[in-house]
């Protein structure tokens, strides 16, 4: 299918758009019916929330650079030390939480400066002088290499282009009027969730367009998916009620690489508790995490 053409050839280049590629996939998804990673594609086109977490793949080490002065000298982008900063502040200081666009990191990507960086408010320079003897701190800022920022597009697209290329082996190539129906036992969220943030993962997307990122379920751990239910609010019940239905599936889902009868109609209990408020969690978001979770449980997301 063209579509599916157009987005390879746009994330094999890497001087082609990634928006581009986002987009298209963005209308890929909507054509076969499976809208689940709608929140991803958001947040990697707009940026994620400030107040919300981001994928690990857009976390990168920071250069704590600053002045440094006493009566007599003044020493200016000097890098300055934090082993006696205490976790939080060397997490908030020394790590960056790329929440920008795409299309923004791709213009700190080619900073002529060679790096981007964000200013340490002054109230911070008292603890960050604490190891200089008659010196002070007066400036500082956290800075990170453009070629860091460079890296992590590259990372983007590479994960983008394997889930597209898996989908596209699993679809086939079919008439555009036939996806949906090529489309439908195709489990998208474990293809997804296995290509972007690796085959142990857990994506929650909420209903802000958020995601969190939960490496925790290894396959066949009933106790871990069980913990990462629990902590999403399913009821202790619920729990026991899907134990029962894994166990009276057996190995069907490792056969016909889909959910079992009994497994199935608990997801849709849950889902109609979600729709109901019975479960205070969206619908959206409960669909991703039960279909995420459950598939990783199984060992679903790389086949």
């Amino acid at each position: 299918m063209q579509l599916f053409d157009d987005i390879i050839s746009l994330l094999s280049d890497e001087k082609s758009s990634l928006a581009s590629a986002l987009l298209k996939t963005k209308v890929l998804m909507h054509l076969i019916g499976h809208k689940d990673i709608d929140g991803w594609l958001n947040s990697e086109l707009n940026g994620y929330p400030s107040n919300g977490a981001v994928p690990e793949y857009r976390i990168v080490s920071a250069q704590l650079t600053g002045t440094v002065e006493n009566m007599a000298r003044r020493y200016t982008n000097v890098t300055l030390a934090t082993l006696h900063l205490p976790d939080e502040f060397r997490e908030r200081f020394c790590k960056a939480h790329l929440g920008h666009s795409v299309a923004e990191l791709q213009e700190f990507a080619t900073a002529k400066e060679g790096s981007v960086g964000s200013a340490v408010p002054p109230e911070f320079y008292g603890i960050l002088g604490q190891v200089y003897d008659n010196a002070y701190v007066t400036s500082a800022r956290s800075l990170i290499g453009s070629t860091q920022i460079a890296g992590v597009l590259v990372e983007i697209r590479s994960r983008l282009l394997e889930f597209v290329l898996n989908l596209q082996d699993k679809i086939g190539d079919v008439p555009e009027a036939e996806l949906k129906k090529a489309a439908a036992g195709v489990n998208t969220q474990g293809l997804f969730s296995s290509a972007i943030f690796g085959s142990n993962t857990t994506i929650i997307v909420g209903n802000q367009n958020t995601t969190t990122v939960t490496n925790t379920i290894n396959e066949g751990n009933i106790a871990q998916l069980e913990e990462v239910l629990r902590e999403a609010g399913v009821p202790a019940d619920d729990l026991v009620t899907l134990n029962r239905a894994i166990s009276d599936d057996g190995d069907a889902p490792k056969q016909t690489k889909s959910f079992g009868p009994k497994v199935a109609h608990w997801i849709g209990n849950m889902m109609q508790k979600a729709a109901s408020g019975g479960w205070q969690i969206g619908v959206a978001a409960a669909g991703n995490l039960l279909s995420g979770a459950i598939s990783n449980y199984y060992g679903l997301g790389s086949n």
